[in-house]
């Protein structure tokens, strides 16, 4: 299911504005807990870094954190 809060709608504004595009490729989840998984971490690049960026992905390695790190 698709959700999107006045945050998201403000985010997506401000990359409009400020010419940035996500790097985010694929579904896989970037933050989970117990109950829950989503992907709340997005990745935003100007035009010139993100020709440069190649295979953006969410990292399989262990963290200490509920967000998995993304490179």
């Amino acid at each position: 299911d698709y959700y999107e809060d006045t945050r998201g709608a403000d985010l997506e504004d401000f990359a409009i504005e400020n010419d940035l595009h996500v790097l985010n490729v694929g579904l896989q989840y970037t933050y989970s807990r117990s109950n829950s998984r989503t992907i709340p971490d997005i990745t935003l690049a100007s035009v010139d870094l993100a020709e440069v960026v190649d295979n953006w992905k969410v990292s399989t390695q262990a963290t200490l954190s509920d967000h998995e790190r993304c490179s």
